[in-house]
């Protein structure tokens, strides 16, 4: 069989576990924007709590000064720049902060910037969450800096070790460089309050064109990843974000501690405040000092009052996401012996009707080669993509007919029924099921007759075997099944029974091989001999059998299909 056969049928064998185990995915449970965003958030005006030279407003007194305002569907947050008469020894420059009323446990934050602050000495912004009392129930800082700087350093505080455990950064988990590794504010070898820091070097920081930043907050871990418009991931500007490597690694990564411990009934931040840690001397000193010409950052402040005209926040939305399930069952069928709240997944499902007996099999990924069929049956081929549904009918001699409806997820498919006429009930069951077994044998040519042209040795083939069985779904009861296989000369090899117990009444079947091709799908499959092939044109090839032919069974009923996935 072609490789690139084998292939497809892998990757949809692939997709389809990967599709039927997925049960839960992100959905907006909470959305900030030029709507609603002030009404979402207390505006704090009391004294500043970090020592800043600075003066909150409350939300009348800032929309009054135009600190904070809704411009063309977007959330402008600011600060005053147009009074330089401030007094350096005096409370400090008009300001807002902002905290949510809503107090977040878990989740998943994206937050869509179209301008950032720009970096200038005596600034301190940020966006950040934290719970009360601090740092009791956590801090974690997504945007932040102070002065000119032109990175983003990332910040975590948290409890005692006794109450959290060891919460440690670790540097093969992020790609923001670890400056302080320990998120307990008192950790040997780290300045007081000074936590588990990291600097990210990107181009978000400060951005005029702003940026996407990600936090993902679960039991197990807290992950920040940021990025420039065009080139942060589809889903998360679709707003259907998923996790996943396409993201990158992130910036910065808490995942050693009890995360549930440490950060629990947290607030969400957004505050320019000025001077405080950025007015601390030798902080200050580092460049702005000789940058401004003011020897304290509270002088410098007081009075320049054009250099803050763009350290403010714009602000397109900011998007909450908590992990629920998917309402919309991705199964596809026309059996109502399946509901759709039953599976969760996109699946195989398929009702067979019959005057005789409920047969349905597996559908067989061939989209260009014709499929062996008996006497006693026809096939119809139908193709299908982006999970359309396809359908095929197949009638036998007696002019029974059978309906298979199949969910595909990009590629064209076949159905092959076996022949209705040999199986036989040993007594009538309210409903019926199949189980359907794959044999897949690989072999490479080592010789041929030197009269054979255009020699394929070293050529690899491979055949598959599919055979199917009726049986009872409901009762305690077992199903045999013969299974044969060939030998190389082709003489009849060992026959194997295979009995599980599922019904209460057997029904017995003879196996059916056809010339079809899949691959084994389950772990808990029986290895045994399979029918060697040959691709060669003359006679005498030699074939050895590289690859023992693997057997697996597959389930259609509710319960079958249960125990199928899980196998997978």
């Amino acid at each position: 069989m072609a490789p690139s056969l084998l292939k497809a049928v892998g990757a949809v064998a692939v997709t389809f576990a990967a599709q039927t185990s997925a049960a839960k995915s992100y959905k907006v449970s909470e959305v900030y924007n030029s709507t609603n965003f002030f009404d979402k958030f207390d505006f704090f005006s009391d004294t500043d709590l970090n020592g800043g030279y600075v003066q909150y407003q409350s939300r009348a007194d800032a929309e009054s000064l135009g600190l904070v305002k809704y411009q063309d569907d977007q959330v402008y947050v600011g600060v005053d720049h147009t009074q330089g008469d401030y007094l350096p020894d005096g409370v400090g420059r008009k300001s807002v902060r902002l905290e949510s009323k809503t107090v977040y446990n878990q989740g998943l934050v994206v937050a869509d910037f179209s301008y950032l602050p720009e970096p200038v000495c005596g600034s301190w912004p940020a966006f950040w969450f934290f719970g009360e009392p601090w740092p009791t129930k956590g801090e974690i800082d997504i945007y932040e800096n102070w002065n000119d700087h032109t990175f983003n350093r990332h910040t975590a505080h948290v409890d005692v070790p006794e109450v959290v455990g060891d919460c440690i950064l670790t540097a093969n988990d992020m790609t923001a460089t670890i400056d302080s590794p320990n998120c307990y504010d008192f950790a040997d070898g780290q300045s007081p309050s000074q936590g588990c820091s990291a600097s990210e070097y990107s181009t978000t920081f400060g951005s005029t064109t702003g940026g996407v930043f990600a936090m993902e907050w679960t039991e197990e871990h807290l992950k920040i990843w940021d990025w420039l418009h065009d080139v942060a991931p589809v889903d998360v500007l679709s707003g259907n974000p998923s996790p996943s490597l396409l993201w990158g690694l992130p910036s910065y990564t808490i995942q050693s501690c009890n995360i549930d411990k440490a950060f629990k009934d947290m607030k969400m931040i957004l505050n320019i405040n000025f001077c405080s840690v950025a007015g601390q001397t030798e902080k200050w000193e580092e460049s702005c000092a000789s940058k401004t010409g003011y020897s304290t950052c509270t002088a410098y402040v007081a009075k320049e009052h054009d250099s803050f005209e763009q350290a403010n926040f714009k602000v397109r939305d900011i998007k909450i996401y908590q992990l629920a399930e998917d309402q919309t069952s991705t199964s596809s069928a026309a059996s109502s012996m399946f509901s759709t709240s039953s599976i969760v997944s996109t699946a195989l499902m398929a009702s067979i009707t019959s005057s005789t007996a409920l047969i349905s099999s597996f559908s067989a990924l061939i989209s260009t080669q014709d499929v062996a069929s008996s006497s006693a049956s026809s096939v119809t081929k139908t193709s299908s993509a982006s999970y359309n549904t396809a359908s095929s009918t197949v009638s036998d001699d007696n002019g029974e007919t059978t309906s298979l409806s199949v969910v595909s997820p990009t590629v064209s498919v076949s159905a092959t029924t076996t022949d209705a006429s040999k199986i036989t009930p040993t007594s009538s069951a309210a409903e019926l099921t199949t189980s359907t077994i794959y044999t897949t044998s690989v072999h490479t040519i080592t010789s041929c007759p030197p009269t054979v042209t255009n020699s394929p040795v070293g050529s690899v083939t491979t055949e598959v075997s599919v055979a199917t069985t009726p049986y009872p779904v409901n009762g305690n009861s077992s199903v045999s099944k013969l299974v044969s296989s060939s030998s190389a000369s082709g003489t009849v090899g060992p026959t194997t029974i295979l009995s599980y117990p599922i019904a209460n009444t057997s029904v017995a079947s003879t196996a059916k091989t056809e010339s079809t091709t899949t691959l084994p799908i389950a772990d808990t499959a029986t290895t045994e001999a399979a029918s060697p092939a040959t691709s060669c044109t003359g006679a005498g090839c030699g074939v050895v059998e590289v690859g023992a032919g693997m057997k697996t069974h597959a389930s259609l009923s509710l319960v079958g299909m249960v125990v199928f996935l899980l196998a997978l």
